[in-house]
């Protein structure tokens, strides 16, 4: 989104426009047998944003990581339909269906490259800064245990600004009742269900791959929120995960820097 135009408030405003009803919304169920979600939602709401544009296009370089889920190699995504782009990089096994692209069966790239500093540093980033939001497994099991019945719902943010009122507004009134996947963002229990074994799994993948690229490829800052509190999918947490993150970012950014 930034990329494309929006400034940071915009996206702000959007993230706190983002409450439970419509999360639940963004997904659909598919009958596929090689995921949960077919993730046309989520791209019709990304396209709501920010239309439909090229990567070459965008303000700024830009590139979105994926993995071949054939051959295991990293793929690097940087001209082309930036949805179609996205749509491969958030295709986390299991939950949603993989893209065919180019002649290749594409899934998240978490799997392969996590925090993809060596992708920036291939582009030419003078100074990296990398954000990893990925937690210690026992931290974030200990977290889902912990906060039982204390999962905080945060009620969306009221806002009069053009960009909910227009584009968040058409986009939620497009949408049709369908089935939904309540149980993503259920009351906790201190039995992991199903899906949240299957995304635990994979983040204890990704945690140790992310250590080891980022020991090979250092980035200049490494900004690193705890947000493990906050489970896959619960996108209506945006208030709570923001604070997170500008305590992170005080802490990891020097304060000679004058920021």
């Amino acid at each position: 989104m930034y990329a494309s135009g929006l400034s940071g408030k915009e996206i702000e405003e959007i993230a706190l426009n983002i409450d439970i009803k419509k999360t639940l919304n963004l997904f659909t169920p598919t009958m596929s047998y090689s995921g949960l979600i077919d993730g046309q939602r989520v791209i019709k709401f990304i396209e709501s944003m920010i239309g439909r544009q090229n990567i070459e296009d965008l303000r700024i370089p830009f590139a979105a990581i994926s993995s071949n889920i054939v051959t295991g190699e990293e793929i690097v995504i940087t001209k082309g339909s930036l949805l179609n782009a996205l749509r491969a990089s958030i295709s986390i096994p299991g939950i949603f269906t993989p893209v065919e692209y180019n002649d290749k069966l594409l899934v998240d790239g978490g799997l392969v490259n996590p925090v993809p500093v060596s992708a920036v540093l291939k582009m030419g980033a003078d100074i990296v800064i990398a954000v990893n939001v990925l937690s210690a497994p026992q931290k974030s099991m200990q977290s889902y245990i912990r906060m039982n019945d204390q999962t905080k719902k945060t009620p969306a943010k009221k806002s009069n600004s053009q960009i909910i009122n227009t584009r968040l507004g058409n986009f939620a009134a497009s949408l049709k009742p369908v089935a939904q996947f309540s149980n993503f963002v259920k009351k906790k229990t201190s039995t992991p269900s199903i899906f949240h074994v299957l995304l635990q799994t994979i983040s204890v993948t990704e945690y140790e791959i992310a250590n080891f690229q980022l020991a090979k490829h250092k980035p200049d800052f490494l900004i690193t929120p705890s947000v493990e509190f906050v489970a896959p999918l619960e996108f209506f947490r945006a208030k709570e995960a923001i604070l997170e993150g500008e305590k992170a970012f005080i802490a990891a950014i020097p304060s000679q820097l004058n920021l």
